[in-house]
């Protein structure tokens, strides 16, 4: 039997790709906390049970927030056992602002 793995960052690309769809919701920029560490908006941890993800967004001032939470958690669930055939355990969404 094989065994393939994939990184990171084409879990990111996804996960990326799946947020930029919805229209409501927008990932921020990385942070500087100081000079050499930067809080990213998306981080990923593998564990035995599945993936771990941490997703910091930004979300259009007029819209629901649970409801878009929920929907965006729902989403990147979706692609990432679809297209990359991994279990994912947890998904965590930091609601780091709102825009207009």
């Amino acid at each position: 039997m094989k065994y393939y793995k994939i990184e990171k960052s084409a879990l990111i690309d996804i996960i990326r790709l799946t947020i930029e769809k919805s229209e409501e919701v927008k990932l921020p920029e990385p942070l500087k906390m100081f000079w050499f560490w930067k809080l990213k908006p998306i981080n990923i941890r593998y564990s035995k049970e599945g993936l771990c993800i941490n997703i910091s967004i930004k979300v259009i001032f007029s819209k629901n927030l649970l409801s878009i939470c929920e929907k965006i958690t729902k989403e990147v669930k979706e692609q990432l056992e679809k297209k990359a055939n991994i279990k994912v355990k947890d998904i965590y969404i930091n609601l780091q602002g709102v825009y207009e």
